[in-house]
């Protein structure tokens, strides 16, 4: 397993590769197929096998816009465009693309959102009944709670996401955001105080419970 999130996962494989200082996993990944294929530099790669890194490199980063890019990641991405990746097509055919599920799920998060401690925190949430309501899927639940970070004062942004069971006991998951520089919010740590992990501005955690305690303790966890 390749990975870069401080956690580390170490119940998902015994043999793990953890690059924690990358800002996408792909970066360790490019290296390990420009040494597989005995290549001198990623510029070299195979279009297709470019590609890839290239999709997870922008996507893992937000396009390059999160705090945890530095000058090798832009780097990387650079010697990948040389190796034939066609960058704007690849934007336009992931981020450009949504079906109107996905707009009917964001207008249902952000017609949740509730502001919190002088409006330095945002929360939204997302039931099944709003899933269902859109025809939408688990894939078209991803990334919501970016949007938050949107409004000037907030600090971090949390979507709580009801999870289907088929009837059986609640689950939540929660996803965390917070903005970089003075005091920032380490949304890492206060995952792991609900037993989840992540990045310090990316984190999140999946709780037995049902939305409405999720949001009680992760008010309480962010507060604190």
């Amino acid at each position: 397993m390749v990975d870069h999130h401080l956690r580390g996962d170490p119940e998902m494989s015994d043999m793990r590769l953890l690059e924690t200082s990358a800002a996408a996993a792909c970066e360790p990944v490019a290296d390990i197929c420009q040494a597989v294929l005995g290549l001198e530099k990623p510029s070299e790669l195979p279009t297709d096998i470019a590609t890839l890194v290239y999709l997870g490199l922008a996507t893992d980063t937000g396009w390059f816009r999160h705090s945890n890019v530095k000058p090798s990641t832009l780097r990387l991405a650079a010697c990948l465009i040389e190796a034939g990746v066609k960058h704007a097509e690849l934007f336009s055919s992931v981020e450009q693309s949504e079906k109107p599920a996905r707009l009917k799920i964001i207008a249902a998060v952000l017609g949740s959102l509730e502001l919190l401690d002088r409006e330095r925190i945002a929360i939204m949430t997302l039931r099944t009944a709003d899933i269902h309501a859109a025809h939408a899927g688990p894939e078209d639940t991803g990334g919501l709670a970016d949007h938050g970070l949107r409004i000037q004062t907030v600090r971090v942004s949390a979507t709580i996401t009801e999870v289907e069971t088929g009837g059986g006991p609640p689950r939540s998951k929660i996803s965390m955001r917070s903005k970089p520089g003075p005091k920032m919010i380490d949304v890492n740590e206060v995952a792991a105080t609900l037993g989840g992990g992540g990045h310090a501005n990316a984190a999140g955690a999946r709780l037995d419970c049902s939305v409405d305690e999720a949001r009680a303790r992760l008010v309480k966890a962010l507060t604190r």
